[in-house]
C-alpha cells in the first residue's frame, strides 16, 4: 500500500474501534484519525464516554 493509498483510506474511514478483554469483561474503544496538512496522522480517543 502506498502512502497516498493509505492516506486516502484514512480520509474515507476516519473512525476505528479496538476490542479488548480484561479478564472476562469485553471492552471497545473508539479512535478517530486526524490528518494534518503535512501528511501526518494522529489518532485520538476520549477518556470518558458522554453517555
Amino acid at each position: 500500500m502506498s502512502k497516498e493509498e493509505m492516506l486516502s483510506f484514512v480520509r474515507e474511514n476516519p473512525e476505528r474501534f479496538i476490542a479488548t478483554m480484561d479478564g472476562d469483561q469485553p471492552g471497545v474503544r473508539g479512535f478517530l484519525a486526524v490528518l494534518f496538512g503535512d501528511g501526518n496522522i494522529c489518532f485520538t480517543t476520549r477518556r470518558n464516554s458522554s453517555s
